[in-house]
């Protein structure tokens, strides 16, 4: 508990200063800024915050599927012009978690049994990738909605941690990216008292868990934020803050 309340001390104040003069003129004042985005390696790792780099999918595609996975694969190679390296798995995962509680079997070995076929059908490594914070607590207070595809919030200080969602290569599943924006507010937004994992009841209208859209253009900025709102809308006591910025 004390940990927690340390981590999100230390993060409120990065989120109270984004809300103040929105993210766009935010990170306009980070020095060094364009290195988020280049990424240092393609691959594919969960929306986790914990693990962080590369590309992203929940549970690296468990809840997607097989097929649906392949897809992404496929829009990877297209807009990067290179596959996917490695498919990761991570202990402690949310969406395999998920994936468990409707068919059966343990979380770890969901994901990694996911992870096996995935790399088997696309002929690339599996990685077990560790996570930056222990099991049983999830840090994020962003999530981070990539339209670019190359976005890795680590890559530069002044940041709050968050979920990614790389929404630039599920342009053919629209609905499901923003059925990883659910699962993420919802991982993030579950109070303590009631077995959440995240900040929870700490997010308020004040201080709220921010969705940002990260654009090539501002028409794509338009576009992803039109499909976010009715997301945000679903928190109608402005626990969840819309934003969004272009990159230059």
């Amino acid at each position: 508990m004390q940990r927690r309340k340390e981590l999100w001390d230390a993060n409120a104040l990065q989120i109270e200063a984004i809300v103040e003069v929105g993210i766009a003129q935010y990170v306009a004042n980070i020095p060094n800024f364009s290195r988020v985005f280049n990424l240092e390696d393609l691959i594919l790792r969960c929306m986790d915050g914990r693990t962080p780099g590369g590309v992203h999918l929940a549970g690296s595609g468990i809840l997607l599927g097989l097929e649906g996975s392949l897809r992404f694969a496929e829009e990877v190679k297209r807009l990067r012009s290179r596959t996917l390296e490695a498919i990761a798995w991570h202990a402690d995962c949310g969406a395999a978690a998920a994936y468990a509680a409707e068919n059966g079997g343990a979380t770890d070995e969901e994901a990694h049994k996911f992870a096996k076929l995935y790399g088997s059908e696309m002929g690339v490594p599996i990685v077990e990738v560790k996570n930056t914070h222990k099991a049983g607590f999830h840090p994020e207070c962003v999530v981070y909605y990539d339209g670019t595809g190359v976005f890795d919030w680590t890559r530069c200080k002044g940041l709050p941690c968050g979920f990614t969602i790389s929404r630039a290569y599920l342009g053919f599943d629209a609905d499901y990216a923003l059925r990883e924006v659910e699962i993420a507010c919802g991982i993030a937004l579950k109070p303590h008292d009631e077995g959440g994992h995240g900040f929870g009841e700490l997010f308020t209208c004040e201080c709220p868990l921010l969705v940002v859209a990260v654009a090539e253009s501002r028409k794509q900025l338009d576009k992803l934020q039109d499909e976010l709102r009715p997301v945000v809308e679903l928190y109608g006591e402005g626990k969840v803050h819309l934003d969004g910025f272009v990159r230059s």
